[in-house]
């Protein structure tokens, strides 16, 4: 089913959970649709998890120095970058819930 237009009626779910697929739904304009269908399908109070790739930019990049800077443009490698000791992290995790 196209995220984008989910074929559920208004309210049908007290939990929505996304797996490192927003990033994938095409430009903003998609991800921002599919974002509202998952605010759609929930019931007041109802949560949402969504775990994504979070892009700053996107650009094509085949190598970063250490900072996640591109040599020759300096242009930022396309994730938020998180590092942590030796770790580096590029997903993030929305724990979201619906007003009631």
């Amino acid at each position: 089913m196209d995220a984008r237009r989910l074929d559920f009626a208004d309210e049908s779910f007290d939990v929505g959970f996304s797996l490192s697929s927003f990033e994938h739904f095409g430009g903003p304009q998609d991800v921002l649709a599919a974002a509202r269908e998952l605010g759609r399908v929930l019931r007041p109070g109802g949560h949402a998890f969504v775990v994504t790739e979070c892009f700053v930019q996107r650009v094509n990049v085949t190598r970063t120095d250490d900072r996640g800077l591109h040599p020759e443009s300096g242009d930022y490698w396309p994730h938020v970058i998180l590092k942590a000791d030796r770790s580096l992290f590029t997903s993030v995790s929305l724990p979201l819930r619906k007003p009631i």
